[in-house]
């Protein structure tokens, strides 16, 4: 999950970029720039002009979720729990 909020991270840069603005989670996946890794299901987004914050959870987890929120030109915070499968290599 946190691999996918980096990635998101990512492509809103270059969202950011083409357009002046941060994109919904839909206009990232519709102009190719990111899309969710198997499983990971977006549980919640708010994006204004100037910043940005989804949460997402994995299908193999109870609650556990993962949120990142991006402000301004400041630098991204994973928040809450960002938990690991067991076999995952932080």
């Amino acid at each position: 999950m946190k691999g996918d909020l980096r990635n998101m991270v990512t492509a809103q840069e270059a969202f950011f970029v083409e357009s002046g603005r941060f994109g919904s989670v839909d206009e990232l996946i519709a102009r190719g720039h990111f899309r969710f890794a198997t499983g990971v299901h977006l549980v919640e987004s708010r994006i204004s002009d100037s910043a940005y914050a989804v949460r997402v959870r994995h299908e193999q987890m109870s609650d556990p979720t993962c949120e990142i929120v991006v402000q301004g030109d400041g630098p991204p915070d994973l928040k809450s729990v960002c938990p690991r499968f067991p076999n995952e290599i932080a």
